[in-house]
């Protein structure tokens, strides 16, 4: 992690890859490498090791999280909305997986007219139980693939103001990007 913050990414791959060799059970190693190969734009090689750390770790919405961006990336969303799709069987209740299906099932073009109706229903209710930048800006995507774009525009602003309000600025840009997406009614 030293030699990755130190801006040596060469050295902290192999760094990650030696760790990983030597035990194959900690699960940071195949998280940090899976973030490595996603850094190197080798996306199929990070949903590997994303895949590796869901096995050592079933339930984390981190892991699964890191696996679909590293699915949709590659233009495999339909391989993320199985996967997410896969755990939720097991954790239908646990809402930062619920927020994972709802980015996906309202963004992905293999999701049917059900699946998105489901991501908006899910988003509805992840907002009301905790209005926060990031169900706000998940129940956006749900209500811009359903055309609902002032609707979203509405709730996305919310999430720039609590981004900013936060001073997450990397957070509050990446949310004005959609914002413009929602003007131009764009999903």
């Amino acid at each position: 992690i030293v030699a990755e913050y130190a801006g040596d990414d060469a050295k902290a791959y192999d760094e990650y890859r030696q760790a990983q060799r030597l035990d194959r059970k900690l699960p940071d190693s195949w998280l940090l490498l899976g973030n490595a190969e996603m850094r190197r734009a080798r996306y199929a090689q990070a949903a590997e090791q994303y895949r590796g750390l869901i096995a050592l770790q079933p339930d984390s919405a981190t892991a699964y999280a890191h696996l679909v961006a590293a699915l949709t990336v590659q233009g495999k969303c339909d391989a993320a909305l199985q996967a997410i799709n896969s755990v939720l069987e097991r954790r239908k209740n646990d809402g930062d997986l619920l927020q994972i299906f709802v980015r996906v099932a309202s963004t992905c073009a293999d999701a049917d007219a059900k699946m998105r109706d489901v991501a908006l229903e899910h988003g509805q209710a992840l907002y009301k139980q905790r209005p926060d930048a990031a169900n706000a800006a998940a129940l956006a995507l749900a209500l811009a693939a359903h055309g609902k774009f002032k609707d979203a525009q509405e709730y996305q602003a919310q999430a720039i103001f609590e981004a900013t309000r936060a001073r997450n600025t990397e957070a509050a840009a990446l949310l004005r990007s959609t914002m413009q997406q929602f003007v131009k009614q764009q999903v």
